[in-house]
Formats: C-alpha cells, structure tokens, sequence
C-alpha cells in the first residue's frame, strides 16, 4: 500500500483494493472520532507527577522496568522503540535513546501521550486496543500524515485470570528499519510480562488471603469479603444475614478506587449499610480489599472493632514501659521526622517500626527493611544510593536504583545501623540533610522523600566514644527516640504474649500452669524472638493440644533449676518467719517455707521461685514427708 491510496481514501473518500480490512475499518473509526489527518502530534494526557505515581503503582510498569534489561539483548534502542501504553492508550513507559526518541518526542509519541485510537487516529496501540487483537500499521497506513515516516507494531497485554486487555506494548521503528519479525518479538516480550505478572498476582491473592486471616480474628459474626483488583474472589466469611455476598464485589472495587474506608457503605439501591472497606496492599500497590458488612449492634462495639484491627494492635502488652512505648511510638507516627529505636535483640524494632509506617501518611508507599550487618562493605554504598550503568565491574549495562530510591515516598528501616561502615555513615548523613542521592558513577544528585527509621541493640554512645558512630549521625536520627523493654522487664506480659503466639500457631493448644510458670520464671535472653522459639517447639511435643513443662526447650528448665538455689534466700512473704541464721539446709527451707504458706503448695511454690512439680521432686528427693 502506498501513499496514494490513503490520499484518495483522506481527499475522495474511495478504498483501493489492496488497503487491508483491518486499516480500512479503523480509518473509518478514525474519521468518526473527528480525527484530523493532519494532526501534528498526539494530546498530551499525564503529567510528570502522574508518570511518577504510575511508576510506583502500576504492576505492568514495574514488570516493564524488570525487562529493560533483556530487551537490550535483543534490540538497538537508538533504531527500535519499545513502549508500554495502559488500557487505555495512555504511554506510561519506553524503552529507547538517541535521535529515534528525539523524533518520536516531536510527535508526541512518549510517557504521558495518549495514542488511543480516538485520539490520535489509526496506530498500534489505540487499533490494537479498538480490534482486541496484535497489529502491525506501516507507514502509509496510519491515518494521520504525520505518522507516515513510522512502522509499528502493537500487541495486547491480557490479564492472567481474566484475559481482559490491561495494556499495549509496542516496537516502533522509522520505516526502512522496521523488523520483518517484529511482530513475533513483540509477542515474546508479552509472553514474558504475563508469565512475570501471573507470579505477581499469586504473590498478591496469598497477601489478601492472609489479611483476611488476620481480619477474621477479631470477627464472631458478620459478612466479610475479600477480592483481589480484578474483582475476584479469594475467601468469604458469612455469619450474618446475607449468605450471598458475592453482590459486595462492585461495591468493593468502586470504594477501593475511591479509597474509601467508612462505617457507612452506600449500596447499588441507595441504602447504606454499618460496615468498612479496608484496601490490601503489597509493596506499595493496592492489590485488593476486604468488605466488612455488620449485623446491627452498638457503634462503639464496632468501633472497638476497627481501633482493634489498628498497626499498633499487634504489639501485645499490657506493661506500663510497654505502654508507654507505644504512646511515644503513636506521637512519633503523625511527624514526619527520622526516628531511633534502641532496644535488645527480640525485643520487636522492626515490628514498632512497620507499625510507625503504617500509622504514617506514607502507609500507602513502601516500607523497606535494611540490615546494615548484612551489607558488604564495598557495595554498600551501591546497595543504598543505586549506581550509573557500567559504574563498575559486575554492574548492570542498565543501572540500578538504590533502597533510597526505593522506598521513595515510604519508609527505609536501617536495622543495625551501628554495623554501617563510617564511610556510608557520611554519605547517610549527607542524604538525611539535603534530601537527595547520588549513583555511583553520577554527578547528578536525584531528589528523595523517605522516612529514615534506624534501630540499633548497641549503646550508640560508647560507639561515639570508641569512634565507631558518628556523632553528628547519631544526633540527626536521635529526633524521634524510643527504647524497647526487654522481655525480662515486662514479666507480667509473658502470659498473654506467649497466649497470643500460640494462637496464632493453633488456637487449639493450651498452656497448662506449670509450663506457664517455668515461662515466667525464665530471664529470656533472646526476649520476644526467643519466647516465640520457645512456644513454637513446645506446640511439636506437646500431647493433646496440652503444652506441659516438659514439652519446654531445655534451657528453660535447666535455667528454673538455677533460680531454685537463688529462691531458698528470697522467701520475703511475710508469712515466712526470717531466718536468723546465715546458713540453713535446702530441706530446712523447704520445710519452712511449705509451713509458712500452710502448706498451700501453689504459694510455697512461689515464694521459693520453682514450680510446683519442681518442689514435688525437690521433697522427693530429700526424703521429705508434708
């Protein structure tokens, strides 16, 4: 087909022979829409703030970024252009250099053009969109003029599950260099994004599914659904008066869009109904929702509901330090300042620090976590800050952005921050300062807005003193402050976390009494961390869905053993007649102690600091009869 056939199709309206069916309908399509042949350049539709946002929330635009790498191998990008449009003809990412893009710029033909067919008349995209299926549009056969010195080739981007178009990718070439297979290669690289996205999607539906897990624990009744982007469902729960909630899903999907969590949902008929939408979320991307429908009962009961589901639930205790730690941690959310928390290995840093994040404004971007000890120190400055392309031997010909960039609009946790090398502590410093990274192997410093939280099991202050942290550093993190108890400071919310942790491994078991003591009565070194070892080794032993002092790891019964032999001098119920001499036998205080509770074993036990079958075999042994 040649340049006269479109010229009598644009000025005398006729339709050669050789036009094919496909070029022809969408020519018509393109006249319909009020599509002037002589268009100089494609409607500019998103901005440099809209690309930004895309960029941090559109899956196909992430998987895109992914394939950069391989589509190198394959394609010249100073002769090829490779372009990523959404489903409704709007480029959100290209893949090409040189004089190419400078060309493909003048018509606009770029992140943020809109190249649907009613826009911008017949090319790849918006006739790939308009027909459902792959196409190639040569030259001549785009209806505006201006496109002529152009070859392209679209093919549909389809959802894993439900095979609706979600995007375009596009090969876009001047005309004498367009590819013969051009198709074929364009059909290769969807088959990869798809591949690549069906993983994402499962990745996504075990994350909704596991919220939804954790949402019905604190649900005895009701209707509750979860669905995933697409409207699919992924588990139900209906204890209310509505079996059938499959009617929820459009509900869902509109208030999800609108992001939209409320008490009152408006329904199709124009009722409302006493209930919340609550968004999922994955590395910044909301890939789903929870519906919760209520039976009618008190507001504040529901209330109580919600505040129960808030990030800093999760951080069980009752202890007034504890308390106290999360009322600081609540006031440390709603500032948008760097935030030290200090505390002994196990006692929860990164737990605090996630729930910082998602009581924050920035919930809805991602929270990064970073283990400062983990990091070679001759790439961590490439780790953290990212690296030009080729900056150094083994680097990626692309480049590649750093954590900092990363977590650009969310959270970086540096964990272990006094095992950051003293040379990336400088660099670190210089970020917090002026908001800005530079690659390695750059000059040009890219603006970042992150929220640093930093932890550390260290005294930073001794580091200072020994010349291992820097001052100025440890000053510009110490702004928003927080201190972990450890577990041995906070005895009495050993019970109700060692109950929460064997609900959550099966709501099934049960502590007995005995057991629960030793847990009381041990130091937890290892704190929370070591307290959840504990519980889950005992749940592989126990019988009858009873956890019994044996069925305890032996370091913690060998550890009451120890504390035996400290009781037999802090008997202090006053009771208990004190002894005036300086040295008495084991079975003498025995005695005395079982005497002065009366012989109520359960407080001669506790006044001893043993268990009770631990003062069993204790009087068994020495041959004592009570």
């Amino acid at each position: 087909m040649n340049e006269k056939a479109w010229e009598n199709f644009i000025v005398k309206n006729q339709v050669s022979k050789d036009i094919p069916e496909d070029i022809v309908m969408s020519w018509k399509r393109s006249v319909r829409a009020g599509i002037r042949p002589d268009l100089k350049k494609a409607p500019q539709i998103l901005n440099h703030q809209d690309i930004q946002h895309i960029a941090s929330t559109n899956l196909l635009h992430r998987i895109f970024s992914q394939l950069s790498g391989e589509m190198e191998k394959y394609f010249n990008k100073y002769d090829i252009s490779l372009s990523l449009a959404d489903e409704e003809g709007r480029i959100i990412a290209s893949f090409v250099e040189g004089q190419l893009k400078e060309t493909l710029q003048e018509i606009r033909f770029y992140e943020g053009g809109h190249w649907n067919e009613s826009k911008s008349g017949t090319n790849a995209i918006g006739t790939a969109l308009a027909a459902d299926k792959a196409i190639v549009i040569k030259g001549a056969q785009h209806f505006c003029e201006n496109w002529h010195p152009f070859s392209c080739a679209g093919v549909p981007i389809r959802h894993p599950l439900n095979q609706k178009i979600a995007g375009i990718l596009d090969l876009t070439s001047v005309n004498e260099l367009f590819p013969d297979n051009a198709l074929s290669l364009t059909a290769v690289f969807v088959q990869s994004m798809e591949s690549l996205w069906h993983a994402e999607l499962l990745q996504d539906t075990e994350k909704i599914r596991q919220e939804f897990k954790t949402y019905l624990k604190n649900i005895k009744e009701d209707d509750v659904l979860a669905v995933d982007s697409s409207g699919g469902i992924v588990d139900k729960f209906t204890k209310g008066s509505n079996q059938d909630i499959e009617h929820l899903i459009p509900l869902t999907l509109r208030n999800l869009k609108k992001g939209e969590n409320k008490e009152e949902i408006p329904l199709e008929n124009g009722t409302d109904v006493k209930g919340r939408i609550i968004p999922v979320k994955r590395n910044g991307r909301m890939v789903g929702g929870i519906t919760h429908i209520r039976k009618e009962r008190s507001l504040g009961a529901f209330r109580q509901e919600q505040n129960s589901d808030s990030p800093f639930s999760r951080l069980i205790g009752q202890n007034d330090n504890w308390k106290q730690v999360i009322e600081s941690a609540k006031r440390v959310a709603a500032r948008n300042m760097p935030v030290l928390v200090t505390g002994e290995s196990g006692t929860g840093k990164e737990l605090i620090a996630q729930a910082i994040h998602e009581a924050s404004d920035r919930k809805n971007h991602t929270f990064l976590a970073v283990n400062c000890a983990s990091l070679n120190h001759e790439l961590a400055a490439s780790e953290l800050f990212g690296y030009a392309p080729g900056a150094f031997t083994g680097a990626l010909k692309t480049g590649k952005k750093g954590w900092f960039e990363a977590a650009d609009g969310g959270t970086l946790f540096l964990d272990e921050i006094s095992e950051m090398p003293s040379s990336i502590q400088a660099m670190l410093l210089r970020v917090l300062q002026e908001k800005q990274v530079i690659r390695i192997g750059e000059h040009t410093p890219r603006s970042v807005n992150v929220r640093i939280i930093a932890a550390s099991n260290r005294d930073l202050k001794e580091w200072i003193q020994a010349g291992k942290f820097r001052s100025d550093l440890y000053f510009r993190l110490n702004v928003g402050r927080l201190h972990l108890p450890s577990l041995h400071e906070r005895k009495t919310d050993i019970p109700v976390l060692a109950n929460h942790i064997l609900k959550n491994i099966d709501n099934q078991f049960q502590i007995d009494a005995c057991a629960m003591e030793v847990l009381q009565n041990y130091s937890w070194p290892g704190n929370v961390r070591e307290l959840q070892n504990a519980i889950e080794y005992a749940v592989l032993y126990a019988r009858d869905r009873v956890i019994k002092e044996h069925d305890l790891p032996g370091d913690l019964l060998n550890n009451e053993n120890q504390r035996y032999s400290m009781g037999l001098h802090l008997v202090s119920n006053e009771k208990n007649r004190q002894s005036k001499e300086t040295k008495i036998s084991e079975e003498d205080q025995l005695l005395k102690t079982i005497e002065a509770c009366r012989f109520n074993m359960t407080q001669a036990s506790k006044e001893l600091g043993i268990s009770r079958s631990t003062l069993y075999r204790r009087l068994k042994k020495y041959e004592l009869q009570v």
